[in-house]
This record gives C-alpha cells, structure tokens and sequence, in this order.
C-alpha cells in the first residue's frame, strides 16, 4: 500500500511540471484538431512527464485507464517528428496548421492501435 501510494503521488507531482500531462488528454486533443490552439499540449516537457506518470500508475496495478495517455502520447510523438527539419524535403508542406493537424490525427491512431494492442 506504501509502495503504492508513493509512485501514485510521484505522478500527480508530475503535473506541477506539465499540467497539460494531467488527465487524458483528449479533450484538448480534440479541440486542437478541430483548430483550437492549446498551449503546451505538445511540448516534449509534456511528453515526458505523461510517459512517466502513466508508466507509474499503470504499475501501481490500479483500475485506470491508459488508453487516452497513450492517444495524447502518439499525438505529440507525431507533432514531434512532424516539426523536425530533414533536408531534402521541403519544410513548407510539414509546417502548414493542416498538415501538422494530419500528422497528429495519425498520431493518435497509433495512439489507439498502441493502446489495443
């Protein structure tokens, strides 16, 4: 119960660094990609403390879900690739709101398939 309630409370810590990592992540998700801007949803510092937090509480054994971190953790991976600079291709195309809003739609279907998996 001690071990427990200690890796619980280290993730809820979690949130005072990326309070964006706090819950699932789907309610923004779905807000930005219908063209809302939501700060900090997809910063790596978001990534990392959802990793994290969710790694803890799913070892903890309790009944909560992984699923929507694992959507939002696909989405930012995918906003992350998306904003790298390759040379040969061009960066217009992967810098346009539409084509960063594809690439996060298909971060969270690996998201999903991650989950299911």
């Amino acid at each position: 119960l001690g071990v427990n309630l200690g890796l619980v409370l280290a993730a809820a810590l979690l949130t005072t660094l990326a309070p964006r990592a706090a819950m699932s992540g789907l309610p923004p998700l779905k807000a930005y990609l219908n063209g809302t801007r939501v700060n900090d949803l997809l910063s790596v510092r978001t990534l990392i403390a959802k990793v994290v937090g969710i790694t803890l509480i799913v070892s903890t054994g309790l009944p909560l879900g992984r699923e929507g971190p694992m959507v939002h953790t696909g989405a930012i991976v995918a906003a992350t690739l998306s904003r790298l600079r390759v040379r040969p291709m061009p960066r217009l195309l992967l810098g346009l709101p539409s084509r960063q809003r594809t690439w996060i739609g298909m971060g969270c279907a690996a998201g999903v398939a991650a989950a299911f998996n």
